[in-house]
């Protein structure tokens, strides 16, 4: 769900037509845990909005997260990012991730 609202917004406000880009998704696990990254080289935020994004959808992911324990980042420069962490204590024995495991990438040109 949470990477579905995030390409969505991506998609929808990064590159709106007929502008066209590249959308990345990135999942891992790192020294802090696990983490997730969905990033764009669009069009930024716009100044009214820098700082204090807080749509529906936004506001759902941050609550998400807060959850279970994780941090979520917005950064924008050149484009945007939303970077998601799990903290490493959150993962149990057995779990399906490795903290040792290479980062799994995505990339997604949109086409004009």
């Amino acid at each position: 769900m949470i990477v579905n609202e995030l390409v969505t917004n991506a998609v929808k406000y990064a590159y709106p037509p007929p502008d066209g880009g590249v959308v990345s998704v990135r999942f891992g696990a790192g020294e802090k845990g696990l983490f997730l990254s969905v990033g764009d080289s669009g069009r930024g935020l716009p100044a009214d909005l820098e700082g204090n994004i807080a749509g529906l959808g936004v506001r759902l992911i941050r609550s998400l997260v807060k959850q279970v324990g994780g941090e979520f980042t917005i950064r924008d420069h050149h484009g945007l990012t939303f970077e998601i962490t799990l903290p490493k204590s959150d993962l149990r024995a057995g779990d399906a991730f490795d903290a040792d495991a290479q980062a799994s990438s995505r990339t997604h040109a949109l086409g004009a």
